[in-house]
């Protein structure tokens, strides 16, 4: 029985595919300060397990954050405990790091059932490179987790259907890591995976073709994961966790567009070309390329869809994709990594789609439209950072230079290799260097802007005026219009969200402080202040990223 490690050649080749995939995701990695509002959130309620050593409850200094379950704060209090490195943002990156790899070797993994070597690496390139990776990959949040975990128990279900047995140890993998996906983000992975065991079943046209997985002795060994958590956390929080995770979040972003995140179904088909890209221009080529192969007779191209969908590896990909794709696309709230679970199995049918119509020249309209995206994106991409940041009033650094040149020439000798009908593994390499551009263009451009980053300054004002010493040492801060939970982070906890009449009171005790007023909560603050009263030292102005919406800060610096 084939063990869950590929074969010495094939591990060689995907080390390499790995090692190119981590190095797409370091622009950025390091430099990106915490990203309101999931990435400091989650963030932060780690830091202060960390802190607390409490493995049951989850908080953000005394609120509790019930939205989600506990998993990625086990993983990220474990890696972070690890680095030693507790107030460091980087640190808790690292599991979306480490997940992000070890998605895309579980695709080329998968795909190996499916494909030869060459091809199946190219499917993991494709999902290595895409955009929507690469940002999730540098967010310490739980959908790269929620990816990898997920993937294994999709692997162990592939294996039943395409070779036929799967042994014990895989029956265990598939139900433990089915019961840390749950952990982690709740029913989606048993959604997906059921998705998946339904479209077997369906095919198979037999009840029992999924016994294999002993299902009573395995929803015991997923009970035993997964109960215990939802318990202690049910006494602790009094229920709260119920109506906050399944009440509140889940039911309020089926029903409605949560936190301005609504969009009309269609909307993940249309940001498919950027989450996807460079993968998206291939996408195009594939299906160019299996429409060219087909005849001009429409009832050949509806032979040819039926038969790759009764086929094995067509209905289970399919299982994969259409069902989970379709209910996201109905929800109300849409975000761009909520498809992110179907793009393995994407990769694979464009990697599928180019491989068996490798002979067919990609010509015409397909030709196109596939060049039209392959350039098009990352210029309306470097556009957008361009005007950005002039409406901004910053200018762009090098990386954002750097960054196009490679996305253009990645993308170039990419549909070259397509167009000549050579998806060699020179082909992944193109799609991982357009990647790695893209990801340069990105990640440190937006690093680099200030004004995105209003926390960062008020974090750096505070820590310049306990610098001073003194009475100042100890100085709080205070803010009032303004609590984002990325000045949670970098201020350790310390700072209080206030409001203005608790503002216009630290003001006017002349005890060391600094109080930072949003512009919309500033009038009300200076009705309540006496004509002596201290004035402003300053402002900080920018974007709010966890709104989108502009924000000013007035500032108050009470050095006595």
């Amino acid at each position: 029985m084939p063990p869950l490690s590929p074969p010495p050649r094939n591990g060689i080749a995907l080390f390499a595919l790995l090692l190119a995939v981590g190095v797409l995701i370091f622009p950025g990695f390091f430099t990106l300060p915490p990203v309101d509002r999931d990435e400091a959130r989650f963030a932060q309620a780690s830091a202060q397990m960390i802190a607390s050593g409490d493995l049951i409850d989850l908080r953000i200094q005394d609120r509790p954050r019930y939205e989600k379950p506990v998993g990625i704060y086990w993983l990220q209090t474990a890696v972070v405990s690890l680095l030693d490195a507790p107030d460091k943002i980087w640190a808790y990156r690292v599991v979306s790091a480490l997940s992000a790899l070890a998605a895309v070797a579980m695709t080329v993994i998968i795909a190996r059932l499916m494909l030869p070597l060459r091809t199946a690496l190219l499917a993991g390139a494709l999902l290595g490179a895409s955009f929507i990776l690469g940002a999730e990959a540098r967010l310490a949040k739980t959908d790269a987790a929620l990816l990898a975990f997920t993937l294994v128990p999709i692997w162990v279900l592939a294996r039943l259907h395409l070779v036929g047995t799967v042994s014990r140890a895989q029956v265990a993998l598939f139900w433990a890591m089915l019961a840390a996906a749950t952990l982690i983000k709740g029913p989606l992975a048993p959604l997906l995976v059921s998705f998946i065991a339904l479209g077997i079943l369906a095919q198979r046209r037999n009840m029992h073709a999924l016994s294999d997985l002993r299902p009573i002795w395995g929803l015991g060994l997923y009970a035993l994961i997964v109960v215990p958590w939802f318990i202690a956390i049910t006494k602790v929080s009094g229920g709260m966790f119920w109506e906050r995770s399944l009440g509140q979040d889940m039911a309020g972003k089926i029903a409605q567009g949560m936190e301005s995140h609504g969009a009309p179904p269609g909307s993940y088909l249309a940001a498919f070309w950027l989450t996807f890209w460079p993968g998206s221009a291939l996408a195009i080529a594939a299906v160019a390329k299996t429409l060219g192969q087909s005849s001009k007779d429409s009832k050949s191209l509806w032979q040819q869809i039926k038969t790759f969908a009764k086929s094995p590896a067509g209905g289970f990909l399919l299982a994969w994709v259409l069902p989970y794709w379709l209910i996201f696309e109905a929800v109300a709230t849409k975000l761009l990594h909520y498809t992110l679970p179907t793009y393995p199995a994407v990769a694979i049918l464009i990697a599928i789609g180019l491989n068996s119509a490798q002979v067919h020249p990609l010509r015409g309209p397909g030709r196109i439209l596939a060049v039209l995206v392959a350039f098009g994106v990352p210029l309306i991409v470097a556009a957008g950072l361009y005007f950005g940041a002039a409406d901004l009033g910053l200018n762009l650094g090098k990386s954002w230079v750097i960054g196009l040149a490679l996305a253009l020439m990645g993308a170039g000798a990419m549909m070259w290799r397509v167009v000549r009908n050579q998806p060699t593994p020179l082909t992944s390499a193109a799609l991982l260097l357009a990647g790695l551009g893209m990801a340069i263009m990105v990640f440190p451009t937006l690093a680099a802007q200030s004004s995105l980053w209003p926390s960062n300054a008020v974090a750096q004002a505070w820590q310049d005026l306990r610098a001073k010493g003194g009475p100042c040492t100890q100085a709080p801060l205070i803010t009032t219009g303004y609590s984002e939970t990325s000045l949670v982070f970098l201020t350790i906890g310390a700072v209080e969200f206030a409001t203005p009449d608790r503002a216009a009171t630290a003001i006017m005790s002349q005890e060391c402080a600094l109080i930072a007023v949003e512009a919309r909560s500033h009038a009300e603050l200076t009705a309540m202040l006496p004509l002596n009263a201290p004035k402003s030292s300053g402002n900080i102005t920018g974007t709010n990223l966890g709104s989108g919406k502009k924000i000013n800060l007035t500032l108050y610096t009470i050095a006595p």
